[in-house]
């Protein structure tokens, strides 16, 4: 099965399951092309993979001794160059890396890139199993070490002169405004992304209900204060991203920023 024959299969997937969390995102993988196809298909090829992931570690049907080491497999073969096939997801990794060195500056590592994201990911799957709760300093450690290397392939595929350092309020913008829209969700499968110390001030837990949660003014406070925080950041990195005259990267904040009006608004009317 081809690169593309398989990042069509993910992307079905995606819109099958959750269309309106994933199709403006699918069909924006697929516009890229119009303006360079490589560039659409690269972009396509490391997200769906890592996408597929993700998704295969959030699945709590699939939480069985043998999902843990289907992943580790696939980190070993990205970490170690020796792609073998099986499973076949594992060549979305392969032709994606390939441009991306080719594409690398001289301080580019995107294979570290992809092994940085896979850990972050394994991270999530253990703690979810223990609903390990984090500081508000571990949290923003944890949105850096999630979103920096994303950033960071994202903009290698562009042929960008920016890299996630120069511009890190995108990674902790992403990991701040995709907790909040996805907290009832990750609340529920143990992904807990509320600090410590909030949830002390509201005097709650990691096993409280999340009915408990949404409802409680502290909580909602903090959310929304991470909401339109993130909001000024992101507004400030994609003016500079603008200003430099690239024509693509500055859509990197476009989703996001939407994502935030939108929450932003709910919690203002509640």
């Amino acid at each position: 099965m081809g690169v593309e024959r398989l990042a069509a299969t993910e992307s079905a997937r995606l819109l099958i399951h959750e269309p309106k969390k994933y199709a403006g995102l699918v069909a924006g993988l697929y516009l890229l092309s119009l303006k360079d196809f490589e560039l659409g298909k690269v972009q396509r090829a490391y997200y769906l993979f890592l996408r597929h992931i993700d998704d295969f570690l959030d699945e709590p049907k699939k939480r069985t001794d043998g999902q843990l080491p289907y992943v580790l497999n696939l980190r070993n073969q990205v970490e170690s160059g020796n792609f073998t096939g099986n499973p076949k997801i594992g060549d979305l990794a392969k032709y994606s890396l390939e441009v991306f060195e080719r594409k690398s500056l001289p301080t580019d590592n995107p294979r570290q890139d992809f092994v940085n994201v896979i850990d972050t990911m394994v991270f999530d799957y253990q703690r979810a199993g223990e609903r390990q709760v984090l500081s508000e300093k571990e949290l923003n450690n944890y949105y850096h070490d999630t979103f920096f290397s994303v950033v960071n392939l994202t903009l290698i595929g562009l042929e960008s002169q920016f890299r996630a350092s120069d511009i890190p309020a995108l990674s902790y913008g992403q990991g701040r405004v995709f907790s909040v829209r996805d907290l009832d969700e990750d609340w529920q499968s143990g992904v807990i992304n509320i600090p410590q110390e909030i949830l002390e001030q509201a005097q709650l837990d990691q096993n409280s209900p999340i009915t408990e949660v949404t409802k409680n003014p502290i909580i909602n406070d903090w959310l929304r204060n991470q909401l339109v925080g993130s909001k000024q950041e992101l507004t400030t990195v994609k003016n500079q991203l603008k200003a430099s005259g690239e024509r693509i990267t500055p859509m990197l904040c476009n989703g996001v920023l939407k994502t935030a009006s939108k929450l932003i608004g709910r919690y203002n009317s509640a």
